[in-house]
């Protein structure tokens, strides 16, 4: 077995023992068990690899970050000018190019992005071949105001605590999203999306899309928002809705004032299951991230 890790900038421990990624890796990476408990054994030839950085980043630059390798998790990194970086990649010695983390300025946009070069100086092929095995996951610590913009193929997306906008694409990967000061625009083709999604007393609009995943939306019992919602498949909820008949695509339409109506709650939900809920306030502020506060 080899493990590689490698460090630059800041470290993020405090967050990284605290997760479940963070666990799992840090137990693979940690010294020798006790005899009598062997614990799990690295197959032959494994490589991992720990890289963190930390990227300036001025004000207005907006993040953009590709990763069709594995799972992407982005939390709120304070009001400091910096972009923390932590990414975990992972292979077999015998499978060619080392999966690679990269990021460059392009213009107003700061682009991070995994993928492997065929040789030294080639360009990034960041879309994985059939049948691979490699995988880099990434943490992101996002500081306040810089908008954040998530790609995954089959990789989950989670966000914590942001203050800032975000938009997130994946193709089959769930999407777990809370305590977001900002407009969201989320969707994934086939995987699920659960959201908790804040009262933020602003015309920020909100929309979140599903194929055939369940989409899940938790909206505080104290907010004020104005839902529209179409979908294709059942929809459960605890608040009255107003529902429009079935169109010829299979669709319904249905709409509903909470409080005020000032957040705009804009809904795409395909043959999955839709379930609009009302979740406590209290219970949101105590689910909040303690560096969101």
């Amino acid at each position: 077995m080899t493990i590689g890790i490698r460090s630059r900038g800041r470290l993020f421990a405090t967050w990284l023992l605290a997760s479940s990624f963070g666990a799992a890796s840090v137990a693979f990476a940690a010294s020798a068990p006790a005899p009598q408990d062997p614990g799990p054994v690295a197959p032959e030839g494994f490589r991992f690899e720990r890289l963190e950085d930390a990227i300036k980043i001025e004000p207005g630059v907006r993040i953009e970050v590709l990763n069709l390798f594995g799972d992407v998790r982005a939390r709120y990194g304070g009001r400091d000018d910096v972009l923390g970086l932590l990414s975990i990649a992972q292979q077999f010695a015998d499978e060619g190019p080392e999966v690679e983390v990269v990021h460059r300025q392009d213009g107003d946009t700061l682009r991070i992005e995994v993928g492997v070069r065929e040789r030294e100086g080639a360009a990034l092929h960041t879309v994985p071949e059939p049948g691979q095995r490699k995988r880099a996951d990434l943490v992101l610590f996002v500081p306040d105001g810089r908008a954040l913009g998530v790609r995954t193929g089959d990789g989950l997306v989670q966000l914590r605590g942001l203050r800032s906008d975000a938009t997130a694409r994946s193709a089959s990967g769930d999407m777990q999203v809370r305590s977001i000061r900002g407009s969201l625009d989320l969707a994934s083709d086939s995987g699920d999306l659960v959201v908790i999604l804040e009262s933020l007393g602003l015309d920020a609009e909100q929309r979140f899309a599903v194929g055939s995943g369940e989409l899940q939306l938790h909206l505080r019992e104290d907010g004020d928002y104005a839902v529209e919602a179409r979908a294709r498949g059942r929809i459960r909820t605890e608040y009255s809705l107003e529902v429009g008949p079935t169109g010829r695509d299979g669709a319904r339409t249905a709409r509903a004032v909470l409080g005020d109506g000032t957040t705009p709650v804009r809904i795409d939900a395909g043959v999955g299951l839709l379930r609009l809920l009302r979740k406590p306030s209290a219970e949101v502020a105590r689910m909040a991230p303690e560096d969101d506060a």
